[in-house]
């Protein structure tokens, strides 16, 4: 019958194993797994740490691009106050923002 281990056991154990100084015989058996169980896990946690930034590069690559747009939309924004602001002082009118 195989046994089961939580998820957070399995975090604790890679974290307990990858800073360790013991060998991973010693630590299996301090933690009670089979070391090839423990190995699994440690492989499995570096394979998801190499694919997590590929994973979101499209994203951040997205996101940048809606930064700059937004960006330069407030600028032509703020260009456009300016430009209200200048027509209203020359004929002698104030503006007043509410913020």
């Amino acid at each position: 019958m195989r046994r089961q281990y939580s998820p957070g056991f399995r975090e604790f154990a890679v974290a307990v194993a990858t800073q360790s100084a013991s060998p991973l015989v010693r630590v299996a058996d301090e933690l009670g797994v089979k070391r090839t169980t423990l190995s699994s896990w440690i492989a499995a946690a570096r394979r998801h740490r190499v694919q997590t930034p590929r994973l979101r590069a499209p994203e951040v690559a997205a996101l940048q691009k809606k930064i700059e747009r937004i960006s330069a939309q407030r600028d032509a924004l703020a260009h456009v106050l300016v430009l209200c602001v200048q027509e209203k002082g020359s004929g002698g009118g104030q503006v007043q923002l509410d913020r």
